[in-house]
């Protein structure tokens, strides 16, 4: 799953009917007999071809994007599947945390920070905004529904949040910008990714059992309690015992819910997502960009068909 487009993907769609377009025109370039104004408008136009290709294709992976979330149907948190789903619920943190930039407490940030770079003089003075600094948290929290609690880790995360901090420092060539976006303990989130054995839990367990073990080593009162021959020291099977009864201890402590032990996370090539904003709100979004990008580019292919083809007859190379 992904949340984003697929960049890769549309410049190979837009660039297969790019290569297209410029190869027709430079078969019919021979033909061509054009002035040098002529000549800047049919590149020109030819530009504004790819460009409305592109924007095609771009609104394309909007769109698979809402199908895809609108297609996942909305869990409780109880009855949850393990694999894909979607859960709405209110956030709460698990370990303490802190936003990057402003130290504000949360459960789950983003930030970026950027550098105006500003070059050459005159007409040939350009300006642009280079990222220097930019991240995400990957520490797990909690959400919670009606029906129960689940861990969220934040592993492979892409994430739809509304900016709540934004500042800027100086001014032309050097000056930064920062942003911050972060959801808040108690929050209303919205999340879509794998549920499965939770890698937090595991690991957290794995260091309570090790811990276990090295007292039990250091203990003789503790050793005696598993060495069955009496021998002093404890053989792979009086091992295994006391590895069993701590596992067993372990899960006492945690409790008996049957969710202890899972979480959703992103896995793989699965991408997560996680955000502030409704499902509605989500979906409205992503209808309206693809409606824009889809249509747009239709529009300005048809546009720029029209005076291209224009242009060509004017040239004598298509019959009026």
């Amino acid at each position: 799953m992904d949340f984003q487009p697929r960049i890769n993907q549309v410049i190979r769609n837009a660039g297969i009917v790019a290569v297209l377009i410029i190869v027709s025109l430079l078969f019919l370039g021979g033909n061509i007999k054009l002035g040098e104004n002529e000549l800047k408008l049919l590149i020109a136009l030819a530009t504004l071809l790819v460009l409305s290709v592109f924007m095609f294709f771009w609104g394309w992976e909007l769109f698979g994007i809402k199908s895809m979330i609108e297609n996942i149907p909305t869990s409780k948190i109880r009855s949850m599947p393990m694999g894909i789903v979607e859960l709405k619920g209110v956030s709460a943190a698990k370990y303490p945390l802190e936003t990057k930039l402003n130290g504000i407490n949360c459960v789950f940030y983003k930030y970026k920070v950027e550098k105006l770079t500003v070059t050459g003089h005159g007409e040939n003075r350009r300006r642009a905004w280079k990222v220097i600094a930019e991240g995400q948290s990957i520490t797990p929290f909690y959400i919670k529904d009606s029906t129960g609690t689940v861990l969220i880790e934040p592993f492979n995360c892409d994430s739809i949040l509304e900016r709540k901090y934004y500042h800027s420092e100086g001014y032309g060539d050097g000056a930064k910008r920062y942003s911050e976006w972060y959801v808040s303990p108690g929050e209303q989130l919205y999340a879509i990714g794998y549920a499965g054995k939770s890698r937090d839990v595991m690991a957290g367990r794995k260091e309570k059992l090790l811990t276990r073990l090295k007292e039990i080593k250091a203990s003789a009162e503790s050793r005696a309690k598993y060495d069955l021959n009496g021998d002093g020291n404890l053989d792979d099977h009086e091992w295994m015992m006391a590895v069993e009864d701590i596992k067993k201890a372990i899960a006492l402590e945690e409790g008996a819910d049957d969710l202890c032990d899972v979480a959703v996370s992103g896995r793989n090539a699965e991408k997560m997502l996680i955000s502030d904003k409704s499902e509605k709100e989500l979906l409205s979004g992503f209808a309206l960009k693809s409606f824009f990008f889809i249509s747009g580019g239709i529009v300005v292919f048809a546009v720029s068909s029209y005076f291209l083809l224009g242009l060509l007859r004017s040239s004598g190379l298509i019959e009026k």
